[in-house]
């Protein structure tokens, strides 16, 4: 059955279409409030404070590019390790937040929407991240940018 699902080049588009906007879309958002982001990402105490701005500014264009990337086909396994790699670190943040009893935003929306840290939105990113390594593994090349001989 997984084997179908990594072949059918409809399911790769959808989980590549679905995953690059929403990264698009937060990506961007974090762009367009930087400093509310960096104070969110302050506030798991993770990062030392002076690299809280530059931190926001990378996270933001990061996913901005890594979206832009995945839905145009542009490298889709690196791009697509990549965003697994994203989604392992902030849930693992999220993960350490809730450990440590910290009742803060997720910072994962920005102004879109507000989300508290806790079991729904690693939920979430697991899901997600099943969904990128549908991306990772398929052979499929199709309706991408990328060229292998």
């Amino acid at each position: 059955m997984f084997s179908k699902i990594l072949n059918n080049i409809y399911i790769v588009l959808f989980c590549r279409i679905l995953i690059g906007t929403f990264f698009i879309v937060v990506g961007v958002s974090k762009i367009g409030n930087g400093a509310e982001f960096a104070k969110e990402i302050g506030n798991y105490a993770i990062i030392p404070e002076q690299f809280l701005n530059l931190a926001s500014i990378a996270f933001a264009w990061s996913e901005t590019i890594l979206g832009l990337f995945f839905i145009f086909g542009i490298e889709v396994k690196a791009t697509g390790i990549a965003i697994f790699v994203f989604l392992l670190l902030f849930t693992t943040a999220i993960g350490i937040a809730i450990l440590r009893g910290l009742s803060i935003e997720c910072g994962c929306y920005s102004n879109l929407a507000s989300q508290q840290v806790g079991i729904p939105k690693i939920l979430e990113n697991v899901v997600t991240m099943l969904l990128t390594l549908i991306v990772v593994f398929t052979n499929n090349i199709k309706f991408t940018l990328s060229y292998n001989k």
